[in-house]
């Protein structure tokens, strides 16, 4: 049976058909030509077609207009097809990448078990390269195909694309641009594993990261996945000046898929676009530092089955001289900022950090823990400050208890830290910083004036102390080389400190103040000691407090042991003299405010093994009682008795005892030594058992002579008064005759 050249239309379609048939049996062979022109592909095309291809119809969802040449042949056993379409204007979309291409335009060709495609679609505006060779159709399918396309829009269509789970990865980037895309996928024996391949260049994208939402221009760069193996080569993006690299691998493993992402950002600026992308723990941490400049970054992202999170880890490294911090709670500008912060799972980690505000210097090292309430602890150790001053920016700077504390102290010359300390904050707006530290203070040619002015040479002071940015205390450990007050050298000055926001206490005070914090926490109670240092060759031993005020308050009760005369007199009077003996002192003093007028105490000088006679003073005394040159035991003990009354040391007792000669006297001095004093002699040491004696005694050697002493203690000026009973009686008589 033959059909030749049948011709049939429907719709816009032309069929041309040629049959023929050798018999009417089943296995009868017979053959089938036919061309069809502008054919549709609708519904009542696929509903024509054999299962086996209404299934491949299904998956790709073709429409448009084809034109088809057919030639099928039955050899009485199999059909062997020899299908070729050309593709006039299609749109189609797999059904496992349902992307839509439209306006599809190449061959598509079925020989026997062999598929070929060679097209192109257009993505948008974008032309779409297909190609495929298959053999074997279904199950055991055999072969390849590729697509590969430029400059493709990552948009919405493109994102409705994806599956589900990558679709909320990449919705969460917010991508822009466009993207040179290769597909292949291939299987090279019947059911051996399918080989993919997929490798995506990007053209000049942007992203931002909703968990980072830093924004990224210009991103260039090449991802592939080979075998679900992905991977990201030579990505680079920018931000300004920012510039960001990136490489990295999501891979599948036995208990899912394994990511690390690994990025290096050089160049960037630390300003608010940075900061508001930032978790807000971390936002918090800035605004504390206020930081400025730029800096270098790197960063990994790694995420591995089994674990819990997304493990982050970043590295921070100033870039030159340009980055500076300015903390809100201490507002004191820190500029030319080294070193390496780095950052893992709520872990802050700070090495070999270096900064300067002018002259001075800091390097320290430290860790900070984050807590996912927002509130954070910074640990700084190693910490050293040098050439440190309290002038009115840093004064100001401190917070307000600390700033009146220091301020009152007066702290004069550069000042040196050693140590550690750790501030902390709660997360919560408005409420203050809490901070502890542990630090050795040097002063060098420095000075206090804290009501005493005192001159140090130099001198280390152990501070252990904590605030919680309302009140704050400290103890320390005081460790003086050199200290000067009133031109007297004090060394080894050694003995407990403390200090807080209310007081300043030295010595046994200071432990006494210890003691009571120590009960609170359960630490051993210390016994009290007393600030000692070397004075005059001797030691001297001292108690003190100032309560800070308007106008503050101090005391201090102080005792000098076993000094050496003849130092004491070259110190304070300004001579080399012959001196020898030893000298104890006592001291009872206290103060209102800064003027001296308001100071007041009481103390006792003894010299005991003396010899005094080349003092300037005991020299007039001397030449006056007509003693020439006294021995050794001229005057070896002296008694003397003071108050002090605002600038006037007043003495209520002198006593010069010696064997042969004694000089008693009372008076007063300022504090530039003038002196007017008055002295009368007795005989021997005038050491008389019976009292009455002894007062009779006294009171003839004041009316045979009395001596008033003027001038100032190196240069005193003396003048005798003989008589001085009957001068007195004298001189009333000549007032009452002049009358």
């Amino acid at each position: 049976m033959d059909i030749a050249e049948l011709v049939a239309r429907s719709n816009q379609a032309t069929l041309w058909l040629t049959y023929h048939q050798q018999g009417f049996k089943p296995s009868s062979p017979r053959t089938l030509r036919a061309r069809i022109r502008q054919l549709e592909l609708d519904g009542r095309l696929l509903a024509s077609l054999p299962e086996t291809f209404q299934d491949q119809w299904r998956k790709c969802r073709p429409s448009g207009l084809i034109d088809v040449d057919v030639n099928l042949a039955f050899d009485g056993a199999h059909w062997r097809p020899d299908i070729s379409a050309q593709c006039l204007d299609v749109s189609f979309a797999h059904h496992k990448f349902p992307y839509r291409l439209d306006h599809g335009k190449g061959t598509v060709r079925l020989k026997g078990d062999f598929l070929e495609v060679h097209m192109t679609a257009q993505a948008g505006s974008r032309p779409i390269r297909l190609d495929a060779e298959v053999h074997k159709l279904g199950l055991d399918a055999v072969g390849w195909f590729e697509a590969k396309g430029d400059a493709v829009p990552l948009d919405e269509k493109l994102l409705i694309a994806l599956r589900e789970r990558p679709r909320a990865v990449v919705r969460s980037l917010h991508p822009g641009g466009t993207i040179d895309f290769y597909v292949r996928l291939s299987r090279e024996a019947p059911k051996a594993p399918l080989r993919k391949h997929l490798r995506i260049g990007l053209n000049h994208c942007s992203m931002r990261y909703e968990k980072f939402p830093y924004p990224l221009g210009n991103i260039r760069g090449m991802i592939e996945m080979r075998d679900d193996r992905w991977t990201l080569h030579d990505l680079e993006g920018s931000n300004d000046t920012g510039r960001v690299l990136c490489e990295g691998y999501f891979t599948p493993v036995r208990q899912g898929h394994e990511l690390l992402l690994q990025l290096s950002a050089a160049d960037v600026p630390l300003e608010p676009e940075l900061r508001d992308a930032l978790q807000p723990n971390i936002r918090q941490i800035w605004d504390e530092l206020r930081p400025r400049g730029r800096i270098d970054l790197g960063c990994e992202i790694r995420y591995v089955p089994g674990a819990e999170k997304l493990r982050i880890r970043v590295r921070a490294e100033p870039q030159g001289d340009s980055t500076s911090i300015e903390p809100l709670h201490f507002r004191y500008r820190l500029e030319k900022l080294q070193g390496v912060l780095t950052y893992s799972d709520g872990h802050v980690t700070l090495k070999r950090f270096k900064a300067e505000h002018g002259p001075v210097k800091i390097s320290a090292g430290g860790h900070c823990n984050l807590r996912a309430d927002g509130g954070w602890r910074f640990h700084f150790d190693t910490l050293a400050v040098d050439r440190l001053r309290l002038d009115r920016e840093l004064t100001q700077a401190l917070p307000a208890r600390l700033r009146t504390t220091v301020g009152r102290l007066k702290l004069g010359g550069p000042i040196n830290l050693r140590g550690s300390c750790e501030l902390a904050g709660s997360g919560r707006p408005g409420e203050p910083l809490q901070s502890q530290w542990d630090l050795i203070v040097g002063l060098h040619q420095g000075s206090i004036d804290c009501g005493v002015k005192l001159k140090i040479i130099y001198c280390d002071v152990t501070l252990i102390g904590a605030s919680d940015g309302r009140r704050f205390h400290t103890r320390g450990e005081l460790d003086v080389d050199s200290l000067t007050y009133k031109d007297c050298q004090f060394t080894e000055v050694r003995g407990p400190l403390w200090i807080d926001d209310q007081h300043m206490l030295l010595g046994s005070w200071a432990d006494r103040q210890e003691g009571k914090t120590a009960q609170h926490d359960g630490s051993p109670p210390r016994q009290p000691r007393p600030l000692t240092a070397k004075l005059f060759g001797g030691t001297a031993f001292g108690d003190g407090w100032v309560a800070f005020g308007a106008a503050p308050r101090y005391a201090l009760q102080a005792a000098l042991t076993r000094a050496d005369l003849g130092r004491c007199a070259r110190e304070v009077i300004g001579r080399r003299q012959n001196l020898r003996g030893a000298v104890d002192a006592t001291l009872d003093l206290r103060g209102n405010g800064l003027s001296k007028n308001a100071m007041v105490g009481r103390g006792n000088v003894q010299l005991r093994n003396a010899d005094i006679y080349e003092l300037p003073l005991m020299i007039a005394l001397l030449k006056i009682l007509s003693v020439r040159v006294p021995d050794s035991n001229a005057f070896s003990t002296s008694d003397i008795d003071f108050r002090i009354q605002g600038e006037h040391i007043y003495f209520d007792r002198i006593d010069f005892r010696g064997d042969a000669i004694s000089l008693l006297g009372k008076g007063e001095m300022d504090f530039q030594q003038a002196i007017r004093l008055t002295f009368h002699a007795i005989v021997g040491r005038g050491e008389f058992e019976m009292p009455v004696l002894k007062e009779l005694v006294h009171d003839a050697s004041r009316q045979m002579m009395l001596i008033h002493v003027g001038g100032t203690l190196a240069n005193p000026v003396t003048r005798p008064v003989a008589f001085p009973g009957v001068n007195q009686a004298l001189q009333q008589l000549s007032d009452e005759l002049q009358r």
